[in-house]
């Protein structure tokens, strides 16, 4: 790390963007059952922030600070692939220059938000390597982590968001590193030590902008260890978060939840708001499966088909209709 007596400078600040936030685009996933859920996994955290860097000595009228500054502004106005060529000229025109750290860093940063993981991984992974003394080095094994994440790496992707925790447990990216750590648990199917972090999260960061993605994915990891009921009290905590992405996706857990404890009439009711509640939602067409599953357990045949009818009818593609109609003939509709 630099001296911290030298005398300081202020970096110019750097708007990081929503896409820094965003877990993945909308996704399919396979649940315990062999079903198919749907959901989106969209976090939105990062947004507005500013970096600030090591305040150093230096001369604004400098030729390497005005290429600087120039390549900023570039990257400020989101013109991603300019900001990277003028970067990459930087680095190649002033080596040791005081800002070639920030250079490098803000480089890889670049070809991230660019939506290039691949090159973003090979491009923090080099700043890492060749500025191991810089104070962006936290920042750079987040964003590595965020790379391999992107690219469902997750068993790479768990040490850079834990190195990242190491040299900084309270700067701007400690909340996002530990959620990430977290959330790398959850996909690596640790639930029990993702609960753990998850929790880690909720208490040392109460403010994060991730507070809904945590508690969310904690039910989902209660959910997954068959913790029905302490999934549903996390499930109730997301829907207290107003314009949280996740309140279909906790809605419809909560009634899986609640149906898998064997409360039938708890469960129908949760399932039929989804439609009147969230129209749209991806989770519409596992919801009528479940409805038509409930109806179908309490020898409602009748509704159990028409439901049935009515999934086919919106959602012809979706595997649901062939799991309802599946049920039905297997329990006697």
């Amino acid at each position: 790390m630099r001296n911290t007596t030298q005398l300081r400078y202020l970096l110019a600040a750097i708007m990081l963007f929503a896409a820094c936030g965003s877990d993945s685009p909308a996704f399919r996933e396979v649940d315990g059952n062999g079903n198919v859920d749907a959901g989106t996994d969209t976090g939105s955290a990062d947004t507005g922030r500013t970096d600030t860097g090591p305040v150093i000595p230096i001369d604004p009228t400098a030729t390497d600070e005005v290429a600087f500054q120039s390549a900023l502004e570039l990257y400020n106005a989101l013109d991603f692939p300019g900001a990277e060529a003028a970067f990459t000229q930087f680095i190649a025109d002033f080596p040791t220059s005081p800002r070639a750290d920030n250079a490098a860093y803000l480089n890889a940063r670049c070809i991230y938000e660019s939506g290039d993981p691949a090159g973003g991984q090979r491009a923090f992974a080099q700043f890492i390597a060749t500025h191991s003394d810089s104070v962006f080095l936290n920042e750079a094994h987040y964003f590595l982590g965020r790379c391999y994440f992107q690219q469902s790496n997750y068993g790479a992707a768990l040490p850079e968001f834990q190195a990242s925790l190491a040299l900084d447990g309270v700067g701007l990216y400690a909340d996002d590193a530990q959620y990430y750590v977290a959330r790398t648990q959850y996909q690596l199917l640790n639930y029990a030590e993702a609960i753990v972090q998850f929790d880690r999260l909720l208490s040392s960061f109460p403010a994060t902008v991730y507070i809904d993605n945590g508690v969310y994915y904690k039910g989902r990891s209660q959910f997954a260890l068959k913790d029905y009921a302490n999934a549903i009290v996390s499930f109730n905590r997301v829907l207290t978060f107003p314009g949280s992405i996740y309140l279909d996706n906790a809605t419809y857990y909560k009634g899986r939840s609640t149906y898998s404890l064997g409360d039938l009439a708890g469960a129908l009711p949760i399932f039929q708001s989804i439609a009147v509640t969230f129209p749209g939602s991806a989770y519409e067409d596992n919801a009528l499966y479940y409805i038509a599953r409930i109806y179908t357990d309490q020898a409602n045949c009748a509704q159990a088909q028409a439901t049935l009818a009515d999934l086919g009818a919106r959602f012809a593609g979706s595997v649901y209709v062939t799991n309802t109609q599946t049920y039905l003939t297997a329990n006697g509709c």
